[in-house]
């Protein structure tokens, strides 16, 4: 991914996970605060959807506190799952930041 607003990006989620492929384009971003994109995926994800997913971040004296909000989702199903699934995305996040230390 290149970090530039309106750049489109392309990428698969973890193989153990399934290969599915997500889509998107950055909307915002502020160094070290903010990162809001569009992200689409097809059938078991946003069901071609584009959503919205804000990133928030704040520094904290043990870390950094993230704060994410996903939005757009044409069914609740889809957005349930989203939900359900971003702790386990957010910890892998975490172990791999953590790994580089």
């Amino acid at each position: 991914m290149t970090p530039e607003v309106d750049r489109p990006f392309f990428f698969y989620n973890r193989h153990d996970w399934g290969r599915h492929p997500h889509y998107g384009r950055f909307l915002e971003l502020k160094k070290d605060e903010l990162v809001e994109m569009a992200w689409v995926t097809g059938e078991g994800g946003t069901e071609g959807a584009e959503t919205v997913i804000r990133v928030e971040l704040s520094a904290r004296e043990d870390g950094t506190l993230l704060r994410l909000t996903h939005s757009g989702f044409y069914n609740e199903e889809s957005r349930d799952g989203h939900a359900e699934n971003w702790p386990e995305g957010l910890e892998v996040l975490d172990q791999a930041l953590c790994a580089e230390k």
